[in-house]
C-alpha cells in the first residue's frame, strides 16, 4: 500500500503539470470505493485520480485511475455534452473503458447518455459485454444536488441495475437498486462528502448493505 501511494502521489505532481496546459485535474480519497451500491475495495479507502481535457466544441475525453486492495482500475473516456442545464435541458454522450491491468479478463466497455436540468440529473448505461461476461446488462441511475447556505449542498442518488450480465457477474437476481443520501460541503479548493449508501439487493456480498462513505477532493490546479 505504502508504494501504491507513492505511485499516486508521483502521478499526482505529473498530472498537474498537465493541468497548467488547460486539462482538468482531480484528486481525491475515500474511505471506501463504491460503485453502484458495490464496495470495489471491501470497505478499504483508495486514493483516485483522473484527468480530463475539454474543448469549446462540447468533446472530452479523459482518464480516471482508483486504487484497489489488489492492483488498480484504470478508465478511459469520451464523449460529447452540450445544452443548457441551467436555462433549457444540458446533454451527455459517450463512452467509458474500464481496465484492470491485474485482471484483464474484467476488462468491459459502456456507452451512456444523460439528461440533466437544474439540480437533477438522469443517466442511462448499457454494456454488451458487462464485467467481461459475455452477456449485456443496463444502469440507470438518478441524482440531485441542491445547493444550501454556507457551501453545503444536499446529495441524493438512486440507480437500478438489470440485464442478464448483472446476474453472470454478482449472482442471483438479474435486477438490484442502489441508493445513496448525504450532504456535501465546499471549503477552498477541497469538496468533501459524507453519505449513507446501500445496495443491499445486490447478492453480490452482505458488504453491500448499509454503510457511511466518506470523501475528500481537490482539482488542480488550485484557484488563487
Amino acid at each position: 500500500m505504502i508504494k501504491s501511494r507513492m505511485a499516486i502521489a508521483a502521478a499526482l505532481l505529473v498530472m498537474a503539470g498537465a493541468a497548467s496546459a488547460g486539462t482538468d485535474v482531480s484528486a481525491a480519497w475515500v474511505n471506501d470505493y463504491d460503485w453502484r451500491g458495490v464496495p470495489q475495495t471491501a470497505g478499504h479507502d483508495a486514493f483516485q485520480l483522473g484527468a480530463t481535457y475539454s474543448a469549446d466544441s462540447g468533446f472530452y475525453a479523459g482518464v480516471w485511475g482508483s486504487s484497489l486492495l489488489s492492483g488498480s482500475e484504470i478508465d478511459a473516456f469520451l464523449g460529447f455534452s452540450g445544452g443548457d442545464a441551467e436555462q433549457t435541458v444540458g446533454y451527455d454522450l459517450g463512452v467509458n473503458y474500464y481496465g484492470y491491468p491485474n485482471s484483464s479478463e474484467f476488462n468491459f466497455y459502456e456507452v451512456y447518455a444523460g439528461l440533466s436540468k437544474g439540480v437533477f440529473g438522469a443517466k442511462l448505461w448499457y454494456s454488451p459485454d458487462f464485467i467481461g461476461t459475455d452477456e449485456s446488462a443496463f444502469y440507470l441511475e438518478g441524482n440531485v444536488t441542491v445547493p444550501l447556505n454556507g457551501g453545503f449542498s444536499l446529495l441524493a442518488h438512486v440507480g437500478y441495475s438489470t440485464g442478464n450480465g448483472i446476474a453472470a457477474s454478482y449472482g442471483g437476481d438479474k435486477n438490484y437498486l442502489d441508493w445513496s443520501a448525504g450532504i456535501g460541503y465546499d471549503v477552498g479548493n477541497f469538496s468533501t462528502y459524507l453519505k449513507y449508501s446501500d445496495g443491499g439487493d445486490n447478492p453480490a456480498s452482505d458488504k453491500t448493505f448499509g454503510r457511511i462513505l466518506f470523501g475528500i477532493s481537490t482539482s488542480l490546479p488550485w484557484s488563487q
